[in-house]
């Protein structure tokens, strides 16, 4: 059957379950069929308006391994706000649907950016392994042949005083 739920003053108009009499025309819901009503209007409203869902704000919450309380903290909307917007029956107001919007995103950002910072630090240590000669064998030749330079040199030096000497 039709129905035709006001949100924000708005009238949104869906087929949903309901009983039906056919001799007065009387309709009625059980609770959990004015359940589906609500949640189905909620939807229909926040895809209308382009804002988050309940199932979305869980889903990314819970792909970021936040807990509500971590986008209370990141978001400053309420923990009521949120858990209400969870359960599929809360419309966000454009401040809050912004505030979490910025929250999961900015999150989603720098996990990103950490995620590609690791992968190229992998993939330079991989290059300078591959590349570097670690051995020290090089540098202790250098050294001997910089201290044989060095002791001869001294050498020439006493020499020469010895001979300027005399």
């Amino acid at each position: 059957r039709p129905t035709r739920p006001y949100l924000d003053g708005e009238e949104f108009v869906f087929e949903s379950e309901k009983y039906h009499c056919t001799a007065c025309g009387a309709e009625w819901m059980s609770p959990p069929q004015a359940d589906a009503i609500v949640i189905k209007g909620v939807s229909l409203f926040q895809k209308k308006y382009v804002m988050l869902n309940g199932a979305e704000v869980k889903a990314r919450r819970e792909k970021l391994g936040w807990t509500q309380e971590d986008l209370v903290k990141a978001s400053e909307v309420s923990i009521a706000t949120i858990k209400r917007l969870e359960s599929g029956v809360h419309i966000l107001t454009k401040p809050n649907n912004d505030a979490l919007e910025k929250a999961l995103e900015t999150a989603q950002q720098r996990r990103n950016l950490a995620s590609a910072l690791a992968t190229s630090w992998k993939q330079m240590e991989a290059m300078w392994t591959a590349t570097a000669d670690w051995s020290i064998e090089s540098d202790l030749q250098a050294a001997e042949s910089t201290a044989d330079v060095s002791e001869s040199m001294a050498l020439a030096a006493d020499s020469n005083e010895l001979a300027l000497a005399a």
